[in-house]
């Protein structure tokens, strides 16, 4: 399997701080191994890994929309 290369470099992307760039470094990382893994594109890559989130939920008893309210709180939180 071919390992990507996590880019450093987000040029052109407007952030609130530096500790955002670091936050999508990790999203980064989770879609490209999740593509190495499965073969989607990107854009099927983020709906599936999302998908498979929310099966994961399922059986293990984890509430998907209290997590994605959750997320959405700190997203807003740490956006401009």
């Amino acid at each position: 399997m071919k390992k990507r290369t996590v880019k450093k470099n987000w040029t052109g992307i407007k952030e609130a701080s530096a500790e955002n760039g670091v936050r999508a470094l990790r999203a980064e990382t989770a879609l490209m191994n999740y593509q190495d893994e499965t073969g989607a594109d990107l854009e099927d890559a983020v709906c599936d890994l999302l998908a498979d989130i929310m099966h994961w939920c399922d059986r293990s008893g984890q509430d998907f929309e209290t997590g994605l309210r959750r997320a959405r709180m700190h997203h807003d939180h740490e956006a401009d």
